[in-house]
């Protein structure tokens, strides 16, 4: 097992439990796991199986590929766009899209299409 994606694991499932405000016990007892247990694969003592790895997962309400996802700062990627951004880039594509209907009608008779 490689160490790097058991690293990535212990972390992503130590992130998770913080966000949701989980202790190890809680997440353990929806996960039907022992505390023990839980915080082995939190120190990377142990690798869970599939049906653990699932089990974590729904504890964390989170599809399981998000225990293995790097995170921003691990990949160096920017967050998402903000909805503010995503607004300003809508707007900018619909005022492109008009100017663009514009000119074909413009042109149309000039080159008889």
């Amino acid at each position: 097992m490689s160490n790097q994606i058991q690293r990535l694991l212990a972390e992503n499932i130590k992130r998770a439990r913080a966000r949701k405000r989980l202790s190890q016990m809680a997440l353990a007892s929806r996960c039907g796991i022992s505390p023990g247990y839980l915080a082995e694969i939190e120190t990377c003592r142990k690798f869970p199986s599939a049906d653990v790895l699932q089990s974590l997962a729904d504890g964390l309400q989170c599809h399981p590929s998000i225990l293995f996802s790097p995170t921003p700062e691990e990949t160096k990627e920017e967050p998402p766009f903000s909805p503010v951004i995503i607004h300003e880039i809508t707007q900018a594509k619909e005022r492109i899209a008009g100017e663009i209907d514009t000119l074909v009608r413009q042109l149309k008779p000039r080159y008889r299409l």
